[in-house]
């Protein structure tokens, strides 16, 4: 097969790609149709409309992969904060916010792969207190990444989250008594 063509349908099927990571988007902020940059409706799969350039549709695919992506942190980081490491839901809640994130990764690989290396280090956390302390750092990056800053509620627990760590990572002191000196 020339090389010409295959280089054509591997600009068709990222297109394709594209289209459906950004239909999803466009969907789920519920975005006017005339502002829409794909068609689809139902079952039918997303496709790119006519007039939209490759750059434009470049543009829209980054922003809608970092807002689905912001999404799902989000979701993990529900989980993790409602997550009691004492008792078996919060074990339960571990296994499947790994298992999210491992899916995360292997999705970003291609497109994001600091991200990807950032959620892979996330992924690793031993248990429930370990990846408590390491989803800031994730939540961090991402708001960089999309220029969002973090809600108050997202900052109060980033803070519990550091504290928490520091206080751990802190060699207890006895507490002298005032008469003691």
């Amino acid at each position: 097969m020339p090389m010409a063509i295959t280089h054509v349908r591997d600009i068709s099927a990222q297109r394709h790609r594209q289209a459906q990571v950004i239909g999803a988007w466009e969907k789920q902020r519920k975005i006017p149709g005339i502002k829409r940059m794909t068609l689809g409706h139902g079952i039918k799969p997303y496709a790119a409309k006519e007039l939209v350039t490759a750059d434009q549709f470049a543009e829209r695919y980054n922003q809608a992969l970092l807002g689905t992506i912001t999404d799902r942190v989000k979701f993990i980081v529900s989980l993790v904060e409602n997550a009691d490491s004492d008792k078996t839901d919060g074990r339960n809640v571990f296994g499947n916010v790994i298992m999210r994130l491992n899916k995360l990764r292997d999705e970003l690989l291609d497109e994001k792969p600091m991200l990807a290396a950032l959620v892979t280090h996330v992924a690793e956390s031993r248990d429930l207190v370990d990846l408590k302390e390491r989803i800031p750092m994730l939540r961090r990056e991402l708001s960089e990444l999309t220029g969002e800053k973090p809600s108050i509620m997202e900052q109060l627990a980033d803070g519990k989250a550091a504290s928490a760590a520091a206080e751990r990572n802190t060699p207890a002191t006895p507490s002298k008594n005032k008469q003691e000196l």
